[in-house]
C-alpha cells in the first residue's frame, strides 16, 4: 500500500495556537496517528502550555497506540539472537517455521536478510522453504535441526547427499525414518562437527531392533567431528573415523546393538582426544571370561575430564573396572536399578555388588594419590516421592521412592562440576532404608574425606544415630556444618551423646583421638528452612534402620542447643563461633536467646519465632506426614529422650 501524507494537527490553548506535524507515512503495521478529542482536552490544561511537553505527550500516546513500536526499537544484535534461538527449535508442528518470526515487521525482515549465517539453519517445513534457506545461506556452514517426517524426508535425504557444507546435524526421528536415512547419515561429511540422532521411544523399550543396514567404519577420517550424541541408535555409528572426537554420549542402547566389552574398549582407545563420556542405559555386554587380559590391563583414557554413568550397579562397576582414568577426571555415577548377582533368603542382595563398586571407586580415587586434589566440601542430598506407608499395617507404599546422593567438591570445583557425584535412585521399585544406609556406609569407607572442611545435609533424616557415629568419625577436619530442609535427628543425637560421653574426662588426646569427640574442629553451624520443632525416630531393635512406629518427641533445636552447651562445658576452645538460622520455622525465641552463652555469634532473620507462651502448649514434636500413618498417634509410641537424659544428668 503506498504511503499517505498525514495533515497538520492544530492545538489551541487559552493563549497560543500550536501547529504540530505528525509522522508523514502510514503503513498497515502502524495504528492510526490522529489527535483525539482527549488529547485536545489535555492540551487546554494550563500545565500543557509548553509546546515541548505537548509534543512529548502526543508521541508517548502514539507509542502506546502502536503495538509494534517497541519491537521496532530492538537493536539488530538482539534480533539476531532471537532469530537464532527460534531457528534452533525442533518442532513436530507442521505449521511451525522459524522464518515466520522474521515476518513480524519490515525492520525485522531487513535484519534477517542481512545475516546469511542465520539462513544456514535449514528449514524443512516445506520444499520451497528448504530451497529458500539453502539459497540465502550462500556459502555459510549449514545446520540441520529437524524432526524427520514423511513430508520432509525427501528434502532431508537430498540435502544430506548433496551438500558438503554441513557442520551440525541434530535430528529426531522414528525408527522407520532413521532407517531410511541411515546411508545418508553415514556418508562422509568433511566439515561435520556435531552429530545428534534421537530415535523416539520409551526409555525402557527393549524391543527396538534395527535393520541390519551395513555401516562401514572404513573411509577417510573426519577430523572436524568433535561431538557425537546417540539415542537408541546402532553402536556401529560410533566410527573409528572420528579421530578428533571429544564428547561421546550414548543413551538407551538397545540390547541387540550393545557391543562386547572388548570391542567397546577398543573403540574408546581409538579416541585419544576424548574429554567427556556419558552412558545412560548404554553399557556394553558383560565381558566373557578370558576375553580381557587377566593381567589387569585397563584401557587408558588420557584426556578424559568427565565420565557420567547411569544404569545398573553391576554394569557401572564392570566398566569402571576396565578403564584407567586420569586423576583429575570427574566421576558421576547414578544407580537406577540393582541388578543384584547374589541373593539372600530368596531376595536380591546388592551388598556384594556395592562392595565391588566401592572397591573400584577406591582404586580410581587412590591412584596417583599424591597428585589428586583432596575433597574440601561434601554434600549429602536425600529425596522422597509419595507417601512411605500404604496402610495402617506399615506396609511400604509401592509408589514410594527415595534416593541418596553424595557430592564431593575439590578446591577447583564449581557448584555444577563436583569431583565425585554418586547417587542411588531406583526407578522401578521402592528403595528401603536398609539399602540406602548400607550403600552409603560402604561407599563412605573408600572416599578420601580426611581433608573435608565443610559438610552440607539436604533433607537427610533417614540415617540412624548409630550410623552417623561411624560416618562422622571420618570427618576430623570439618569446621562448617550446613543443614537444609528436613532436620537430621540422628545426626543431632550422635553429636549429643558423643559430647556427653566426653564430659567426664577431657584431655587433648581423647578429644582428637580414636573414640574422642566427633567433629572436634566444628566452628560454624548454618540452618536453612528447618522446622526446629521436628522430632526424630527411635532405632529399630531388629534392623540397622529407624523404627517409624517409635517416635522421639525431642525437638531438633533443643537437642542441638544442648549439644552446643556440652561442647562449651568440655572446653572453651570448643565453643561454637557462629550459629545462623535463615527461613527456619518454629524457632523457640526464648531458648535461642539463652544460647548466647554457648555461641559467640548468633545470626537470625527473626522468621518463624515461637514465644514461650506458645511453646508451653507444644506437647509433641512435629513430623512429616509422608513418614507417618494417619496423624502419628495410630499404632505409634512416643518417647522423650532429651528430657530423660537431662533428668539423669
Amino acid at each position: 500500500m503506498p504511503a499517505r501524507t498525514m495533515p497538520m494537527a492544530t492545538l489551541t490553548t487559552a493563549t497560543k495556537e500550536y501547529h504540530i506535524r505528525l509522522p508523514t507515512t502510514w503503513s498497515p503495521h502502524s495504528s492510526r496517528k490522529v489527535v483525539t478529542q482527549r488529547e485536545d482536552a489535555m492540551a487546554l490544561n494550563p500545565r500543557y502550555h509548553q509546546s515541548g511537553q505537548i509534543i512529548h505527550d502526543i508521541r508517548a500516546k502514539s507509542q502506546v497506540q502502536r503495538p509494534h513500536a517497541m519491537a521496532d526499537m530492538l537493536p539488530p544484535g538482539v534480533l539476531c539472537k532471537i532469530f537464532a534461538t527460534c531457528a534452533r527449535i525442533t518442532s513436530h508442528d507442521p505449521n511451525w517455521s522459524w522464518i515466520t518470526v522474521t515476518h513480524v515487521c519490515a525492520s525485522w525482515r531487513r535484519v534477517a536478510l542481512a545475516q546469511p549465517s542465520l539462513w544456514a539453519n535449514i528449514d524443512f517445513t516445506a520444499p520451497r522453504l528448504t530451497t529458500l534457506t539453502l539459497r540465502r545461506a550462500k556459502s555459510s556452514p549449514l545446520f540441520i535441526r529437524t524432526s524427520v517426517e514423511n513430508r520432509n524426508i525427501k528434502q532431508l535425504h537430498q540435502v544430506l547427499h548433496t551438500s558438503s557444507l554441513i557442520h551440525d546435524i541434530d535430528i529426531v526421528s522414528s525408527l522407520h525414518g532413521f532407517q531410511s536415512l541411515t546411508e545418508a547419515l553415514t556418508r562422509p561429511h568433511p566439515r561435520l562437527r556435531s552429530l545428534t540422532i534421537v530415535i523416539l521411544g520409551r526409555r525402557d523399550d527393549r524391543e527396538i531392533v534395527h535393520y541390519k543396514v551395513p555401516l562401514s567404519s572404513h573411509g577417510n577420517p573426519l577430523p572436524s567431528l568433535t561431538n557425537l550424541e546417540l539415542h537408541r541408535c546402532p553402536f556401529a555409528l560410533v566410527s573409528s573415523r572420528f579421530i578428533s572426537l571429544k564428547h561421546l554420549s550414548l543413551f538407551s542402547l538397545p540390547p541387540s546393538e550393545r557391543p562386547e566389552m572388548r570391542a567397546f574398549l577398543l573403540t574408546l582407545a581409538g579416541f585419544p582426544f576424548l574429554q567427556t563420556l556419558t552412558l545412560v542405559d548404554a553399557f556394553p555386554k558383560p565381558p566373557v571370561f578370558g576375553s580381557i587380559s587377566s593381567t589387569g590391563g585397563r584401557i587408558p583414557v588420557p584426556r578424559l575430564q568427565s565420565i557420567c554413568l547411569q544404569g545398573g550397579i553391576v554394569e557401572i562397576s564392570q566398566l569402571l573396572d576396565h578403564l584407567f582414568l586420569p586423576h583429575t577426571t570427574r566421576i558421576k555415577c547414578t544407580i537406577d536399578h540393582l541388578n543384584a548377582t547374589t541373593f539372600s533368603n530368596g531376595r536380591p542382595d546388592p551388598t556384594h555388588d556395592v562392595r565391588r563398586l566401592a572397591k573400584v571407586l577406591g582404586e580410581h580415587l587412590s591412584s596417583n594419590g599424591a597428585k589428586v586434589l583432596p575433597l574440601q566440601k561434601l554434600v549429602l542430598t536425600s529425596r522422597e516421592e509419595s507417601f512411605r506407608w500404604a496402610n495402617e499395617k506399615y506396609d511400604l507404599n509401592p509408589d514410594f521412592r527415595q534416593s541418596m546422593r553424595i557430592r564431593g567438591f575439590r578446591a577447583d570445583s564449581g557448584w555444577d562440576d563436583a569431583g565425585l557425584d554418586l547417587a542411588l535412585s531406583l526407578r522401578s521399585h521402592p528403595c528401603e532404608d536398609e539399602v540406602i544406609i548400607g550403600w552409603l556406609m560402604t561407599l563412605w569407607k573408600v572416599l578420601p574425606l580426611g581433608n573435608v572442611q565443610s559438610v552440607a545435609f539436604q533433607n537427610v533424616d533417614v540415617i540412624t544415630q548409630k550410623s552417623w557415629q561411624k560416618l562422622l568419625r571420618s570427618l576430623p577436619s570439618v569446621s562448617m556444618l550446613e543443614v537444609n530442609g528436613y532436620a537430621p535427628s540422628g545426626l543431632a543425637w550422635a553429636l549429643l551423646l558423643n559430647a556427653n560421653a566426653n564430659v567426664d574426662g577431657v584431655d587433648g588426646e581423647r578429644v582428637g583421638g580414636e573414640g574422642g569427640l566427633l567433629l572436634p574442629c566444628l566452628k560454624d553451624v548454618f540452618l536453612y528452612d528447618v522446622d526446629c520443632f521436628q522430632g526424630g525416630f527411635m532405632m529399630s531393635s531388629t534392623m540397622s534402620t529407624n523404627s517409624h512406629r517409635d517416635l522421639d518427641d525431642s525437638r531438633f533445636m533443643d537437642v542441638m542447643l544442648f549439644y552446643f552447651q556440652l561442647r562449651n562445658t568440655l572446653s572453651t576452645s570448643l565453643r561454637l563461633r557462629t550459629l545462623r538460622l535463615f527461613q527456619c520455622r518454629n524457632v523457640p525465641g526464648g531458648v535461642l536467646k539463652d544460647s548466647r552463652g554457648w555461641v559467640e555469634n548468633l545470626y537470625w532473620d527473626r522468621r518463624g519465632e515461637v514465644d514461650e507462651a506458645q511453646d508451653e502448649f507444644q506437647e509433641f514434636a512435629h513430623y512429616r506426614k509422608r513418614c507417618l500413618v494417619g496423624n502419628g498417634q495410630l499404632n505409634s509410641r512416643h518417647f522423650r529422650r532429651l528430657l530423660t537424659l537431662q533428668e539423669r544428668l
